[in-house]
């Protein structure tokens, strides 16, 4: 059983030298080819602006084509791990934006797109691509991301309510338990707050990847 263990942890590390690339592009054209597919479906029936593709959980498409075909920003398949994770667990758990809608192939789009968000982050955990010290990499990633998100949704505001990561300005959550939170703080606090908790939920997941490592570099040497 430990020579197994070994050997897959030896092909993981491989892989990752020679292949990590190969990866990173088919999960990010899996990514586009989806997310093309229900923008042209949603053109044709009526678009809405916050169907634009850079939520939270879009930024895969983004991230894994950029850190395929560059090889540049090396906190990125940690983000994928930390706020991929969160990102597809909490859309599975409340899935009312793609269940509520009469179009069947969105919902098919929405649990196929958040499941493979996380087989990819489980992957990236097993072929040993997670960094825990780049946690503060993947945080500031996630601000720079929120901040274009925020510009989007400035911009876009005139054609409609254009609410990517759910930090829309212009109104209060639509996110459970966080418009409540608005009503109380104000919206600009509550979407700091927001950001908080969200910073917090991946801070949990990073930790959760970083023992993972740690187990199995401690299998590795027994």
């Amino acid at each position: 059983m430990y020579n197994t263990y070994k050997l897959a942890f030896a092909i993981g590390k491989d892989y990752n030298k020679k292949q990590v690339r190969l990866m990173y592009l088919c999960f990010g054209m899996i990514f586009f080819m989806l997310e093309m597919i229900k923008q042209c479906l949603l053109i044709h029936v009526g678009y809405n602006i916050w169907y634009f593709p850079f939520q939270l959980c879009s930024m895969p498409i983004y991230l894994n084509l950029f850190y395929a075909l560059t090889h540049k920003i090396k906190c990125i398949p940690t983000w994928l791990v930390d706020y991929g994770l969160l990102g597809g667990i909490a859309a599975l758990i409340v899935h009312s934006g793609f269940t509520d809608t009469p179009y069947l192939y969105i919902t098919i789009h929405g649990y196929l797109w958040h499941s493979l968000m996380i087989l990819e982050a489980l992957l990236i955990l097993y072929k040993g691509d997670f960094h825990f010290k780049a946690y503060g990499h993947a945080v500031m990633l996630l601000l720079l991301l929120a901040s274009i998100a925020e510009v989007i949704n400035i911009m876009a505001h005139p054609y409609g309510d254009c609410d990517m990561f759910y930090i829309s300005p212009y109104h209060l959550s639509s996110q459970p338990i966080f418009s409540h939170i608005d009503q109380l703080i104000g919206r600009p606090l509550g979407i700091i707050f927001y950001l908080l908790c969200m910073m917090a939920a991946g801070g949990i997941l990073h930790l959760l990847g970083g023992l993972y490592n740690a187990h199995r570099r401690q299998k590795l040497h027994l």
